[in-house]
């Protein structure tokens, strides 16, 4: 399972429309990465002539206890990955909402560059879910070692008597 950081970041519409970045990230989220997809809404096939569809993006950070989830507009499985979203107010939103995205070169510095922008229209922090909780703890332990196969093939024994 991969693991990433995605930072989240402060910003603001000026009166010109340019787009002011905090100079820090507000939160950052690392660990264990999951993503899934899901197919276009007859609203975007109507909007869009290109097939577009949803990258649900989840971050669990078991150092903070939560889980960071961004839904991305993409047009295929290779499309970049969010390491970046500005969420301020702004658009036809009330309350915060995402400004932008980018998918930013883990060698640049901050604050984020536009090496690739990506499409984000929601983001939200989380407490996990009791099944991602597990996944996380079983992640956490790593790889099973010889001992915990044994155990395994003894319990698998005892349950076919």
């Amino acid at each position: 399972m991969e693991t990433r950081t995605l930072r989240i970041w402060d910003g603001e519409n000026d009166d010109g429309g340019r787009l002011k970045v905090s100079g820090v990230p507000r939160v950052e989220y690392n660990g264990p990465y999951l993503e899934r997809y899901e197919a276009p809404t007859e609203a975007m096939k109507t909007n869009a002539p290109e097939k577009k569809g949803w990258r649900i993006g989840l971050i669990l950070d078991a150092v903070k206890a939560r889980a960071a989830v961004f839904r991305q507009t993409v047009t295929s499985r290779d499309d970049p990955r969010v390491t970046d979203i500005v969420i301020g107010l702004g658009g036809d939103r009330k309350g915060p909402a995402p400004l932008a995205a980018w998918s930013t070169d883990p060698q640049h510095t901050d604050p984020p560059g536009q090496d690739a922008p990506c499409q984000v229209w929601d983001f939200t922090e989380r407490e996990p879910t009791e099944e991602e909780k597990r996944s996380l703890a079983m992640i956490s332990q790593g790889p099973p070692t010889d001992a915990d196969r044994q155990r395994r093939r003894e319990e698998e024994k005892a349950k076919q008597r």
